[in-house]
Parts: structure tokens; C-alpha cells; sequence
């Protein structure tokens, strides 16, 4: 699997998250290089000047939060492919880190996160290769409802 910045806009326009890459909302990169890496600042669940908000209380609520997961990945993948080199695509996910804004009582966080697994295997061509963890927060910049970051590893394209 190798996707370059061409093709990953492309998957993301297939599903409907054609997203611009995310400008940075303070003093901080959208997603930098390094050894290899890209490593994506955490993006939250916003498309233009919209954000999909609010605190998940329970499952009735789960299809939001999917909704902005999905959304959140769709971000990252648009962060790292604004900042691969030429000539170069990304090969893989090591890691994605995932904030869901929640009471203490909801324990639905894996489950909205699987959507966002499912946009990073639909673009990228993996099956959830890389590691994952859910961590459910009392809030988010903006009152955003996610908030993803993730890790993606690149090489020279064929």
C-alpha cells in the first residue's frame, strides 16, 4: 500500500470528506516530518468554519460522533498529505490517538472511533495495521465533539 498526496485527495473525495488541508487555528504545524513520520496535530471534527460539537451522553448519540470521526480522520489524512515530499507517499498508520468528547458515563469511545479507522483503511488500503487508543475527554477546543491525531509513515514513491 502506498498512497500519494494525489491519491489520498481523491479517497477522500470518493467518500465525501473532500477537506482543504487544515490551517492551523494558533501557533502550531498542522503535521510535520521527520525520520521518516508524519506525525498530524490533533484535528478536530471541523469542516470550514463548522464544527460538529457537543458532549456524547449515550448511544443515541453514537452516529454523531461517528460522523465526526470520520471527519477528524479525513482532516489528518489532508494534514499529512499536505506536507508529504515529492516524490514520496505514505505506506502506513503506526498510531492514532483519538479524544472523544463524553460524560463519564458513556463507554461508547472504540465504537466511534471505528469509523475513523474505517476512512484511514478505505484511503489508504490498510486493515487497521496500526494501534489505537480512545480516550474520552470532558472537552475540546471549540466544544468540538473529536479530535484525532495521528502517526503515518512515507517513503520514495515507485
Amino acid at each position: 500500500m502506498m498512497a500519494s498526496a494525489e491519491a489520498i485527495t481523491r479517497g477522500l473525495q470518493r467518500l465525501g470528506l473532500a477537506v482543504e488541508a487544515p490551517a492551523p487555528k494558533g501557533r502550531y504545524a498542522a503535521a510535520k516530518t521527520g525520520g521518516g513520520l508524519i506525525f498530524t496535530a490533533g484535528q478536530l471534527s471541523r469542516r470550514e468554519d463548522s464544527v460538529i460539537s457537543g458532549t456524547l451522553h449515550g448511544d443515541h448519540e453514537i452516529d454523531r460522533g461517528r460522523q465526526a470521526a470520520e471527519l477528524c480522520a479525513g482532516r489528518c489524512l489532508a494534514a499529512a498529505a499536505s506536507v508529504l515530499p515529492t516524490g514520496t507517499a505514505i505506506t502506513g498508520v503506526l498510531q492514532m490517538r483519538g479524544f472523544v468528547n463524553s460524560t463519564v458515563n458513556f463507554t461508547a469511545h472504540s465504537r466511534v472511533l471505528d469509523s475513523a479507522s474505517a476512512v484511514l483503511d478505505a484511503v489508504l488500503g490498510e486493515t487497521c495495521s496500526f494501534v489505537r487508543t480512545a480516550i474520552g475527554v470532558s472537552s475540546l477546543p471549540d466544544g468540538g465533539t473529536c479530535e484525532i491525531e495521528c502517526i503515518f509513515t512515507y517513503t520514495s514513491a515507485p
